[in-house]
């Protein structure tokens, strides 16, 4: 089983729609740029409603959103989520963790494409074509066996049709 650490510079799921979460809008950015260093993520709060997934505190963590488990689909493909985001864990407990300076994904499983786990982006490109994507990534391996794993990255604007950003792959890791 290989565990997953992904540090984060900048990272996925991207979108226009509202969920219960208001995205942040590039056209009013400096340089049309979103960088996130995660340096105040010790003091992210999720809202008491952990089903809601949203974000009551801390800088930077307005547009993103831990996700709720969803059983359509299949493992990767943007829509199946076996464990839920929707509020801190810690050790080896599976979901959204808080790292040093990072977002830490953690999903567990027993074999290849059994389980996943996903953390939403929301940006506005309104009156503007995407540019350039870039985050920062690691692993951390188990002793006690190994399975492939993979980070992937979708859009979506309407958060049920997803399409993979293929150039943001980093598969079978």
């Amino acid at each position: 089983m290989i565990k997953l650490l992904f540090s984060l510079f900048f990272f996925c799921f991207f979108s226009h729609y509202i969920m219960g979460q208001t995205p942040l809008r590039l056209s009013i950015q400096n340089n049309y740029t979103y960088t996130e260093s995660f340096s105040d993520i010790s003091n992210w709060t999720f809202n008491s409603t952990t089903i809601d997934g949203t974000f009551s505190g801390g800088v930077g963590a307005s547009c993103w959103k831990g996700c709720l488990a969803q059983s359509l689909g299949t493992i990767p493909d943007g829509k199946k989520i076996t464990t839920i985001s929707t509020g801190f864990t810690s050790n080896t407990t599976g979901g959204v963790q808080k790292g040093t300076g990072s977002v830490i994904l953690l999903s567990t499983g027993s074999s290849d494409n059994t389980s996943s786990v996903a953390f939403d982006l929301f940006l506005d490109f309104t009156g503007l074509n995407a540019g350039t994507l870039s985050f920062d990534w690691s692993t951390i391996t188990n002793s006690t066996g190994n399975r492939n794993a993979s980070l992937k990255v979708y859009s979506t604007i309407d958060g049920a049709t997803f399409t993979d950003l293929s150039a943001a792959q980093v598969l079978n890791v």
